[in-house]
């Protein structure tokens, strides 16, 4: 029986997912800083308006 190293395939499996990951994390993180800002613009304006 032929042994089949897979351990470079699956090395780079594991960095394309950790990439993955990582843009998925930052998209997150910039969604809720402008979602967070713009929670702030809006009660600010809300406040001054009083």
């Amino acid at each position: 029986m032929p042994r089949i190293n897979l351990l470079p395939w699956r090395e780079g499996e594991r960095k394309e997912r950790k990439l993955a990951f990582l843009v998925a994390l930052g998209v997150a993180a910039l969604a809720a800083g402008v979602t967070s800002f713009a929670a702030y613009l809006l009660y600010g304006s809300m406040i001054e308006s009083q």
